[in-house]
């Protein structure tokens, strides 16, 4: 399937592929990206497996060209067909540039444009449950990744401690590791509402995919701890189900969860403003992020977080002003953040949100990650030096 409206600028000459696990991934964080590439008149396809976003994608003009990948398959015979599969796809896109991101695609893509001869700028948006396990998984993926980043103009990372380790490893040079806020935030659609929920009962809210990594299990012990002296505080989580990572959470295991009393499953949403709005604290206790999107969208409408001292969550809070942190995988200290949130002052926390918003402004607005993604495509397609790209950072 090769899904291909007609052109919605037809004097457009070059081609940017646009490459993820998830169509949902770039068509919910990267659709802000698209339509600035669009207008600076690049012909846009989307590379993804199907799912319920495609259809969303095409109907805004997007091509889209559906990926066959096994986001946690470790075969070696399919995932060498699967990479195989890669090259003749883009063969047939015959993109003048790919951007990509989420750690297999940026490996395969890699690799096949390094073959093809095609310009990619990966974004390290996370390293993947490989590099959280570590053993014979994480010294495959090191290989892989040393080999496709190789010819990469410039690698886009959304944290410091992805860019140093990338940079000791010997993984990528120091001129071509740029570093980005994330996906950014539209602070103009994500900004401070009133609280949307029942008056005296204080809400902890968890958002991401049902993963252990994401610290799930933490949140639901901890919730249970704090319960005992706080029993009128709730515990919500809203994301999705159904992943294929080993890490994943069954629906079956988070209904106990919910017959016990213990924390509410909210579900997926489309709209996450709503979701934000209900809630007085946004926790999330990951073993490792990218840069969290949920924790800049949280912070852009003024809510105090609590969440790990681990890549990625760090670069999002800012301890004792924005936000706690916490060790990773330690339910205990995560009660005890969370009853000290609770033991704050109204004024205390509005404080911190208040700052959390000022910094999301500052350092993480969508259009500085659009003002990165549009220079360093320029350079790369027109074959001059990314350096400078690489360099000016956009973030931090």
């Amino acid at each position: 399937m090769f899904r291909r409206p007609a052109p919605s600028n037809a004097t457009a000459v070059r081609t940017v592929c646009l490459c993820a696990n998830t169509a949902w991934y770039i068509d919910n964080f990267r659709s802000t990206l698209i339509d600035a590439l669009r207008g600076d008149g690049w012909r846009t396809v989307v590379y993804a497996p199907v799912d319920d976003r495609v259809d969303a994608l095409v109907q805004r003009g997007i091509e889209f060209v559906p990926m066959a990948l096994n986001r946690s398959g470790v075969n070696p015979l399919r995932e060498l067909s699967t990479l195989l599969r890669f090259g003749s796809d883009l063969a047939t896109i015959r993109p003048d540039l790919v951007l990509s991101w989420t750690p297999k695609v940026n490996m395969y893509a890699g690799l096949a444009c390094r073959r093809k001869g095609v310009p990619i700028i990966p974004g390290i948006s996370g390293l993947g449950t490989a590099f959280n396990r570590g053993g014979w998984m994480e010294a495959v993926s090191r290989r892989l990744y040393r080999a496709s980043l190789r010819e990469a103009p410039v690698v886009a990372f959304e944290n410091d401690d992805d860019r140093r380790l990338f940079i000791d490893s010997n993984l990528v040079d120091a001129p071509r590791a740029a570093r980005v806020p994330g996906a950014g935030v539209d602070t103009r659609r994500f900004e401070p509402r009133p609280r949307d929920g029942p008056l005296g009962r204080f809400r902890f809210l968890l958002v991401a995919r049902m993963l252990k990594d994401k610290g799930v299990l933490e949140f639901v012990d901890a919730a249970r701890e704090v319960r005992r002296t706080h029993p009128d505080a709730e515990f919500a989580c809203a994301g999705f189900f159904g992943t294929d990572n080993p890490s994943a959470i069954s629906r079956e295991a988070f209904a106990g969860w919910e017959r016990e009393g213990v924390v509410r499953f909210l579900g997926a949403f489309e709209d996450m403003r709503p979701v934000y709005a209900s809630a007085d604290c946004v926790v999330l206790p990951s073993y490792r992020e990218g840069l969290p999107q949920t924790l800049l969208e949280a912070a852009a409408m003024g809510l105090p977080a609590i969440t790990t001292d681990v890549p990625g969550c760090r670069e999002a809070v800012v301890a004792d002003e924005t936000g706690l942190l916490v060790p990773a995988r330690d339910a205990p200290a995560l009660a005890k953040a969370m009853r000290a949130m609770l033991d704050a002052t109204p004024a205390e926390r509005a404080s911190m949100g208040a700052r959390a918003r000022r910094r999301v402004t500052e350092r993480f607005d969508q259009s500085q990650v659009i003002r990165f993604y549009l220079r360093a495509a320029d350079a790369a397609t027109h074959m001059t030096p990314c350096a400078s790209v690489a360099t000016g950072r956009t973030g931090g």
